[in-house]
């Protein structure tokens, strides 16, 4: 069964200087005048952030590279296998903040508005991020009730796992989950959305093998992997 949360955009808890340095600026020297504008601009359009999330528990097994459950066999490739041996279940999911933010920072760039559009979808960039970040915790903390732990959250593109696998994973989760639609080539609508898997087993743990991966200078969470 695939479970619904309900979260809003205060609890993605963004501040401004978060803003400020996902659009580029060092955490600790942001002028004044650009943190006034970006403090303005969230105030102005944080409500159109529109968290939604749907999340589909399956057991779930590792054989050879690939992630085996009832539904569906993805090939995630022996990067992602090593990191989430001896699952005994996953956790799929899709998450979004919704269209209209999106919307937003196009009328703005459209406009003329460029800081002001490059801003907002900065904050969407972030908003979508923060939202997979909690998930990841609730799920976490679900897990440990009984007894289990979990791995890092992986999704379709990254890690040699072939962005395709999200036509399968959607298969998963339903017609449209969170109103999200693919494209043929497994491009997400709203853009601002991630998909993927945690891993749920009881000796899993979270940190990702950054060292022995090919696609650093591509990776996401490259910056972040020891904070995760």
């Amino acid at each position: 069964m695939a479970n619904k949360y309900k979260f809003n955009w205060e609890d993605l808890n963004i501040t401004v200087l978060d803003i400020a340095e996902g659009s580029g600026y060092p955490r600790d020297r942001v002028p004044e005048r650009i943190s006034s504008e970006i403090e303005s601009i969230w105030l102005k359009y944080r409500s159109l952030i529109e968290p939604q999330v749907v999340v589909k528990i399956l057991p779930a097994q590792i054989v050879n590279d690939e992630l085996c459950c009832a539904d569906a066999n993805f090939a995630i490739g022996n990067n992602i296998a090593a990191q989430v041996a001896g699952l005994q279940e996953a956790a799929f999911f899709v998450c979004t903040i919704g269209e209209r933010l999106e919307q937003e920072s196009a009328r703005l760039t459209d406009s003329g508005e460029l800081m002001q559009g490059f801003i907002v979808d900065c904050i969407g960039s972030l908003a979508a991020e923060r939202l997979a970040e909690i998930l990841q915790q609730q799920i976490e903390h679900t897990v440990e009730l009984t007894g289990k732990t979990i791995s890092n959250r992986f999704s379709p593109g990254y890690c040699h796992w072939n962005v395709s696998a999200q036509h399968d994973l959607f298969r998963l989760l339903g017609s449209a989950p969170c109103g999200i639609v693919l494209s043929s080539s497994a491009m997400m609508r709203p853009l601002k959305s991630i998909s993927g898997f945690i891993g749920i087993g009881v000796k899993l743990k979270k940190g990702y093998a950054c060292q022995t991966c090919e696609q650093q200078d591509k990776c996401l969470f490259r910056n972040r992997k020891n904070n995760l």
